[in-house]
């Protein structure tokens, strides 16, 4: 992939916007101004050196931008191993310090690498990002302050149905023999058994939960998991359709203070068993 075709797909995925990498080209380049056009190519305008009029930037000069924003972002994402030792449920968030769309986006599309049974990427994640329903939402929260001044707010979703909707795109990309048999095996697995598809919607948005959180953590951000909340309001607030659930929501932010020390973690030998249970 050459640095143009990253760029689009950077774009495409919503990795950064349009105005965002424009401005990182501004500061790698030392130009007073550039513009992002649909197939890649970037066109400065304003030398700082030189004042020139519109000029498209070389590949060789595509290039290194790639490779400086990639040197970027590698030096600030976190070890996985420090990601979970040092993700937290945060209780007080800056609500003066933003996470902006490329971000969010940047954080969905990991989550979206979160395993599912069958493959059938049964989660939905649904951005509260309207003030007014922010506000309405925080009633449901009880006016817990990670819901109310976290600058985003993620309610995990299920689809309970996700099994017998279109599922041969979930195997879009496996020979026909293949998609045909996990389709049929899907359909048997959970057709007529509700307790199966609850079971799923919970240990899918769990591990996608999970996901979001620690991918938060890697780009130096907090969050804290949430299940004190009526449920019930903030279906009827997001308009839920019959067919999904709520698994939990997560709050992601800046911290406003650490959290404090663990309460308690069990020892290796209370919870992990080889083998068997003793009789």
């Amino acid at each position: 992939m050459n640095a143009q075709q990253q760029i689009i797909t950077w774009l495409t995925r919503g990795t950064f916007q349009r105005a965002e990498l424009e401005r990182l080209f501004v500061a790698f380049g030392g130009y007073g101004g550039a513009a992002l056009r649909d197939d890649g190519e970037i066109h400065i305008y304003g030398s700082i050196q030189c004042a020139c009029a519109d000029e498209m930037a070389s590949d060789h000069e595509l290039s290194q931008f790639v490779e400086f924003i990639r040197k970027q972002r590698q030096s600030t994402c976190m070890d996985v191993f420090d990601a979970i030792e040092q993700r937290r449920a945060i209780k007080k968030f800056d609500p003066n310090h933003p996470v902006s769309d490329a971000q969010v986006m940047e954080l969905f599309r990991l989550t979206l690498l979160s395993p599912t049974a069958f493959n059938m990427q049964n989660w939905r994640l649904l951005w509260l990002r309207d003030p007014a329903l922010r506000q309405e939402m925080a009633k449901a929260f009880h006016g817990k302050g990670q819901a109310v001044d976290a600058p985003l707010l993620v309610l995990i979703l299920a689809d309970l149905a996700a099994w017998k909707k279109s599922p041969e795109r979930y195997w879009m990309n496996a020979v026909e023999e293949a998609r045909t048999r996990i389709v049929r095996n899907m359909d048997q697995y959970y057709r007529n058994h509700e307790q199966r598809q609850r079971d799923e919607a919970m240990r899918s948005g769990g591990l996608a939960a999970q996901t979001l959180m620690l991918a938060a953590k890697g780009m130096g951000l907090d969050s804290c998991p949430m299940i004190g909340f009526d449920f019930d309001m903030a279906a009827q607030l997001i308009r839920l359709p019959a067919d999904h659930c709520i698994v939990m929501a997560v709050a992601v932010g800046k911290r406003l203070e650490a959290a404090p020390p663990r309460g308690g973690q069990l020892f290796l030998k209370t919870v992990v068993i080889t083998d068997r249970f003793n009789e």
